[in-house]
């Protein structure tokens, strides 16, 4: 996967069901970290306008790295699926 630097794009979002679904998804990178990111459509004084939110990407086959990772931990299990070094039992007897 390719990240481009502070860049991203956004869509309509095809699952929204409710009005508290965001009407826009899509994600950016900021700094070399994926963020999603929803809009809402609001009006006001006349004026339309979208409400966004983000929260940092967390891939599903990788869940709670990038929070171990963001709170200056090691993540156990690197992102190609290989445990760490720090996996290793030295008590193995070979």
């Amino acid at each position: 996967m390719t990240t481009q630097k502070n860049m991203g794009k956004i869509w309509k979002n095809p699952t929204k069901k409710e009005d508290k679904h965001p009407d826009l998804k899509g994600y950016i990178w900021i700094d070399g970290v994926k963020f999603d990111i929803g809009g809402w459509q609001r009006d006001e004084d006349g004026r339309t306008f979208y409400s966004l939110s983000a929260r940092q990407y967390e891939n599903p086959d990788n869940q709670g790295i990038a929070k171990t990772v963001a709170r200056g931990g090691s993540p156990r299990v690197q992102a190609d699926g290989y445990g760490s070094a720090h996996d290793l039992n030295d008590s193995i007897p070979f």
